[in-house]
Formats: structure tokens, sequence, C-alpha cells
């Protein structure tokens, strides 16, 4: 029997929820969020920040300090991504398209209130 998405989504927080409940959830992710972490001293690439990599003769101390300010500027430009959706979401809908391009022609119908 096939499931439907929603299913499948509800099979897999059960399944996560069980881990949870027999693990520390933090132990269960270090190994990612140190592999993420390593990302930006060693050469961070997403969709939202730009390529970059960090020259390979910087001292420890130095590449530590790049690699936060890598991290920090990922995380602001997510931020500044999140507040113009969320700016857009408040703006309402665009008003542009088809659906109300006879709003202000003189083909529209007067109304009378």
């Amino acid at each position: 029997m096939a499931l439907t998405a929603e299913q499948r989504s509800l099979r897999s927080r059960i399944a996560a929820y069980a881990a949870n409940a027999r693990h520390d959830g933090r132990a269960i992710t270090a190994q990612a969020r140190a592999t993420y972490r390593e990302s930006f001293l060693t050469g961070h690439s997403c969709r939202v920040c730009p390529a970059t990599a960090l020259p390979s003769d910087l001292s420890t101390t130095e590449r530590a300090r790049r690699g936060e300010m890598l991290r920090r500027a990922h995380y602001a430009r997510l931020a500044l991504k999140s507040s113009r959706v969320r700016s857009k979401r408040r703006a309402g809908p665009d008003r542009t398209g088809p659906a109300h391009a006879m709003e202000g022609s003189s083909d529209a119908q007067p109304t009378t209130g």
C-alpha cells in the first residue's frame, strides 16, 4: 500500500520522536553540526551565499576569526531574505497581475454604494 505525502511525513515524525526518546537529540546531530561549522572554515557555499574559500596560508586563529565572520554573514543573509519575504507577504498580493487589470480601466463596471 502506497503512502500519501502526509502519511510519509507523519511516519517520519513518529520515527524522529522515537529516536529522540531513546537518545540525546544533540548527540544524534553532533557530527552534522560539527561538519556544518567546519564548512565555514574550509569554504562555505549555499543558495544564499557566494562561494567563499579562505586562503590556505592563514594562521589557525585568523582562519577561525574569518570563518566566524563567514558564518555571521551567512545568517545575516538568511535574516535579510526572511525579512524581505515577510515584508512582501504583509504588503498583500501583487496588484499588477491579470486579475487586477480591469480595476482602473474604462471597461470596468462602476460600483454603486
